[in-house]
């Protein structure tokens, strides 16, 4: 059974009409405020929404134009890519902040600073970054299919990192992404065709 395809009348009509997800979320919460619907998200058992990689200025249009308050924001996040002012700005309106791609994609794994913390603590790079997170506040969810790893990615909780290891890991910050931009992601972008 393969992976299940958008319906391409609906991504047509919610995202390809002003060519972003972030117009078509914002549009969606606006019409059905305006059409009295927007409690039918409450009645449907719906108590809080979250949004993905909405960047500073669809944060300001949704909360400007809606009164929708997202419980969290996801957004591509790790050592060397943190969007410090983002994370700021998300908390500062009481939305959690979860990351995406919270180990960097492994890149981040291999900084000396990393390794050097998973020899200080007995701990592995994945679970040093995962403390990192969990110590700045972040939400992360670490993705792998590997049982074993599974495991080593719970035990970060057991991590606690100093303030200075934290700021060591901060530290790394390079400013390079490694996901497309969500500013200029289209909605055609969003789903995988496999």
């Amino acid at each position: 059974m393969g992976k299940r395809q958008p319906d391409d009348s609906r991504a047509t009509r919610l995202g390809r009409a002003r060519g972003s997800t972030v117009e078509a979320v914002v549009r969606a919460v606006v019409v059905r405020r305006e059409s009295g619907r927007l409690g039918v998200l409450a009645a449907d058992g719906v108590r809080a929404i979250g949004v993905s990689n909405f960047l500073q200025d669809h944060l300001d249009t949704l909360l400007a134009e809606t009164t929708t308050v997202p419980a969290v924001n996801q957004f591509e996040l790790h050592p060397t890519f943190q969007q410090a002012a983002l994370s700021a700005k998300t908390r500062a309106h009481g939305i959690a902040v979860e990351a995406y791609s919270p180990l960097g994609r492994g890149t981040d794994l291999n900084a000396e600073a990393v390794t050097t913390l998973a020899q200080t603590h007995g701990a592995t790079p994945a679970q040093i970054v995962l403390g990192w997170h969990l110590g700045v506040g972040n939400i992360v969810i670490p993705k792998s299919v590997n049982a074993h790893r599974l495991r080593e990615n719970l035990a970060a909780s057991e991590v606690t990192l100093s303030q200075d290891e934290l700021d060591a890991i901060t530290a790394l910050e390079s400013g390079v992404p490694i996901a497309p931009d969500p500013a200029e992601a289209a909605f055609t972008q969003m789903y995988s065709s496999g």
